[in-house]
């Protein structure tokens, strides 16, 4: 017969102990997160989600396959040839990038436009106040941000040395410690600014609108994060990014404006920009 009063328990060291909080409210935020999200995809699938696609024709369909295509074939080339865009990145870089975008999603305004397309109506800019925008827009992003950093450590950590920044963040930190303050303006306001809106318009806004009017909302939700994820050519950041466009898609389906996933990607952006420059990383 064991006498268990021999047993000794182990005391449980003062690091673990230390930890032990950081790690307990760490899970109760990311269930939080997970039960807001589901929530707001159990809606989606129950028909509830605010997107307006009706307006979406075979030929926005077209223009969506011609559009992915062209984005996918940069993301593939991108991965393939991982030397090219391993080379340091530049201010020109950084401004072709918003023009390209910026005439991309020029062009489906026109085209929306010339089709009699209501633009404001169609991405739901009057549906809420700014305020109410702005509010939603921090109160979810608070909200998925603790699956996405969660994503983003394992991805790391599964890899290795082999895990490397985004080439925008590696620019943005060598800027911000070599007090470059012209590259670090440049950055702030294509990662914060421009980009944000420009991503949201053409992604959430077209590309998923497109593909959920003719695909169905699973097909869209997943294809739209698969092809934002990838643009970015950026594999640890992978998982992180896919997490981020499915919450922001769910964001834009429950309020039903465009602007409110565009203030997440912009705070999250500055969130980002800002960690790195205070914490000289």
């Amino acid at each position: 017969m064991i006498d268990f009063s021999t047993l000794a328990i182990s005391p449980i060291s003062a690091p673990v102990l230390d930890w032990l909080p950081w790690v307990l409210a760490a899970a109760l935020l990311i269930g939080l997160g997970l039960w807001l999200y589901g929530r707001m995809l159990i809606n989606l699938l129950a028909g509830r989600g605010k997107v307006v696609s009706g307006a979406f024709s075979l030929s926005d369909m077209a223009v969506v396959v011609i559009l992915g295509s062209y984005l996918g074939a940069m993301a593939a080339h991108g991965f393939r040839h991982p030397e090219i865009e391993s080379r340091s990145m530049t201010n020109a870089d950084l401004v072709q990038s918003a023009v390209l975008f910026g005439m991309i999603v020029a062009g489906i305004i026109f085209f929306l436009k010339f089709r009699g397309g209501k633009v404001v109506e169609l991405f739901g800019f009057r549906q809420l106040t700014p305020m109410r925008i702005v509010r939603r827009g921090g109160l979810l992003l608070l909200a998925a941000l603790p699956m996405i950093i969660l994503c983003n450590a394992a991805m790391n950590q599964a890899l290795g040395d082999q895990a490397e920044p985004q080439e925008i963040v590696q620019y943005f930190s060598h800027a911000a410690r070599h007090s470059q303050w012209l590259r670090v303006l440049a950055t702030v306001t294509m990662a914060v600014v421009i980009a944000p809106m420009e991503e949201e318009f053409l992604f959430r806004g077209y590309i998923y609108g497109v593909l959920r009017r003719h695909l169905g909302v699973v097909p869209a939700l997943l294809l739209n994060a698969a092809l934002f994820s990838a643009i970015h050519l950026n594999l640890p950041a992978l998982p992180a990014l896919f997490v981020l466009a499915l919450c922001l898609t769910l964001a834009y389906e429950s309020t039903g404006s465009l602007l409110v996933p565009m203030v997440m990607h912009s705070m999250f952006n500055a969130t980002m920009l800002g960690a790195i420059f205070f914490t000289g990383v």
